[in-house]
């Protein structure tokens, strides 16, 4: 069973690059003959995206900063600003779900032949601790749409052909940042960057290192990304490697207030919960072995009285056996 259940695990990841694959649109049939993608300025995403950066550009401009590179990675911090308080929720939950790891552990190797009563078990720990397992997702799926936007919109928009060629929309080595990746001048330093920043995103956010699916995700993910940053236009792929070294500093800031205490006492009542809820499972567990060690202890006593008495009444049946021998002999002597 738990051979089966790793290797759903590993279909469900795989399926899941493949949909990354498809939504990320990561085929020939979006190049034009140049290897470039096909954009579609018209698109929604790209005229909210568009807005903004037009806007933010020009408010760069009071400072003396005329390139759209910039306007990109302020807006990608304002993004990763913005959904601070939902990221915050995110990692108070996985803390939550570390700090139950070594119980869940402990569950999962006392009924590893029995996954029904492995299941009953882990959902009655996260009920006394008062935990959600989904509630690490919550966050995710809000801000899914806000993340979907500026992927596509990013993807699609592209700024007046003036700007372009006055240098405006350029990044170091690259002249045009609505260029596929592959197509600049050294092709492979930003996918090598994404791939080596989502590998520390995905080693940061393990809660458990000895499973095999995050494993897996340790690898797979920064591969994926390493080949997907080729396809994307500059803009797009210098946008996802700034938003990825931006998650890592919130996530390595969260940390640091964790250690330090700075969430408590709230989160100190949070951990209690969870060490009471683990001390509260403990204490039944062994209630219960006790009971049934005395429901054990019982029978064996029964058993016990019962073989005594079955052992005395083939005694005294055989005195009885006896006794009418005697009897017989006296009742007949000439025998």
């Amino acid at each position: 069973m738990t051979k089966l259940n790793k290797s759903k695990k590993i279909v469900l990841v795989l399926l899941l690059i493949c949909l990354v694959f498809m939504m990320a649109g990561c085929t020939t049939a979006n190049l034009d003959a140049d290897g470039n993608y096909i954009v579609d300025q018209d698109a929604t995403s790209a005229k909210i995206v568009g807005t903004i950066l037009e806007g933010i550009h020009v408010a760069l401009t009071y400072v003396q900063v005329d390139n759209y590179v910039y306007a990109i990675i302020l807006l990608t911090l304002l993004v990763k600003v913005a959904t601070t308080p939902l990221n915050i929720k995110q990692q108070k939950s996985m803390k939550a779900m570390q700090a139950m790891q070594p119980k869940m552990q402990e569950i999962s190797k006392k009924y590893e032949n029995n996954p029904q009563k492995k299941q009953e078990e882990v959902a009655k720990l996260y009920s006394d601790a008062k935990i959600n397992p989904l509630s690490g997702c919550l966050p995710l799926l809000i801000q899914m749409p806000i993340l979907f936007v500026l992927f596509y919109g990013l993807r699609n928009w592209i700024p007046a052909e003036s700007v372009i060629t006055a240098g405006h929309y350029s990044f170091f080595w690259i002249q045009d940042l609505s260029i596929t990746v592959k197509n600049t001048t050294w092709p492979w330093i930003l996918p090598i960057g994404c791939a080596l920043v989502t590998m520390v995103q995905q080693y940061m956010s393990t809660t458990n290192r000895q499973d095999m699916t995050q494993k897996m995700m340790l690898i797979l993910m920064p591969a994926m990304f390493l080949f997907m940053t080729q396809q994307f236009p500059a803009a797009l792929a210098i946008y996802w490697l700034f938003y990825g070294l931006f998650t890592m500093l919130q996530t390595s800031f969260l940390n640091y207030r964790y250690k330090a205490g700075i969430f408590a006492p709230k989160e100190e009542k949070q951990k209690s919960k969870i060490t009471m809820a683990a001390e509260m499972y403990d204490k039944e567990q062994e209630k219960k072995n006790k009971t049934q060690q005395k429901h054990d202890e019982k029978q064996g006593h029964g058993r016990h009285e019962a073989t005594h008495n079955m052992s005395q009444k083939n005694s005294e049946a055989m005195a009885g056996n006896e006794s009418s021998s005697e009897r017989n002999q006296k009742d007949k002597p000439w025998q």
